[in-house]
């Protein structure tokens, strides 16, 4: 079998006060990164290619703090019988220290930061 992975990494860590058009405008402390990992495996007459994404925004302003977590998985394979895996988006925002993760929609756990996540798209990896 032979293999191909790709990895993008973004991490951008602010520590001050911060805005954004919807984000919490009271934000004290932030970290915010992401990492796209694409791949492409060959075996036979068949491959297997797609990419993972994820990423993780942990904040706080004077009131309150939530780590916020991005995970989705996207691939193809071809072959005898070609099947595609689009994956589910799974979004989690969670108060700092809990315990069980509380799923919620990206747009609420992300805000305006949903726009720095990297696509899922092979095609345009990293």
């Amino acid at each position: 079998m032979f293999g191909l992975a790709f990895t993008c990494l973004t991490v951008l860590v602010t520590v001050a006060a911060a805005g954004g058009c919807s984000a919490p405008s009271n934000i004290v402390s932030e970290t915010f990164s992401s990492a796209k990992q694409c791949f492409l495996d060959y075996s036979n007459d068949a491959y297997l290619y797609g990419c993972g994404v994820t990423a993780s925004w942990v904040f706080s302003t004077t009131s309150e703090c939530f780590v916020s977590e991005y995970y989705k998985n996207k691939y193809n394979y071809v072959g005898a019988v070609s099947a595609k895996y689009n994956g589910s988006t799974i979004c989690t925002k969670t108060p700092c220290g809990a315990v069980i993760k509380v799923q919620s929609n990206c747009s609420q756990a992300f805000y305006d930061r949903i726009n720095k996540i990297p696509s899922d798209d092979y095609e345009n990896e990293c």
